[in-house]
């Protein structure tokens, strides 16, 4: 069981807006966003998304991340809310040697982009968060306990 937990915040105003690279529908003008399954938890009021990651070793020389909430979609735009948290679900065997990794831009580190780390500062912010290790980034859970040691969540 590994899970990736990402809150989505925005509360300084020092962050921009993050675009994916939008992949175009061939037959029209616009691209699908694809949105996470949301559930508001009853006993802390608080709403948790959730994106159930697999890979489709099939789709590419080395595969391509799929999620259930977007159909057969491989490397679908994924639309994240300010404000919500988020969790992928890595249950399925086929994410086994397929680490999820969240950048600024389409492949991340495999074009040598950013990727979401705390100490790395979003492309165009004036944002200090590197020098206390805030800046926003995933948080790695395996069978519910944090691998990390740091929080991007302020509760």
């Amino acid at each position: 069981d590994c899970k990736v937990i990402m809150k989505v915040t925005d509360e300084s105003n020092s962050l921009p807006a993050i675009e994916a690279d939008p992949v175009q529908d061939e037959q029209s003008d616009s691209f699908e966003v694809c949105l996470a399954n949301c559930v508001v938890n009853a006993d802390t009021d608080s709403e948790v998304c959730t994106f159930t990651t697999k890979v489709n070793l099939y789709a590419g020389e080395l595969g391509y991340y799929q999620f259930e909430e977007c159909g057969d979609a491989t490397n679908p735009t994924l639309g994240l809310e300010v404000g919500k948290t988020y969790e992928f679900v890595q249950k399925d065997p086929s994410n086994y040697y397929h680490p999820l990794g969240l950048a600024y831009f389409p492949d991340g580190a495999h074009a040598d982009a950013d990727e979401l780390e705390p100490g790395i500062v979003p492309p165009g912010s004036s944002s200090t968060c590197d020098a206390d290790m805030t800046c926003p980034a995933p948080m790695y859970y395996m069978k519910n306990v944090y691998q990390g040691t740091y929080s991007n969540n302020a509760d």
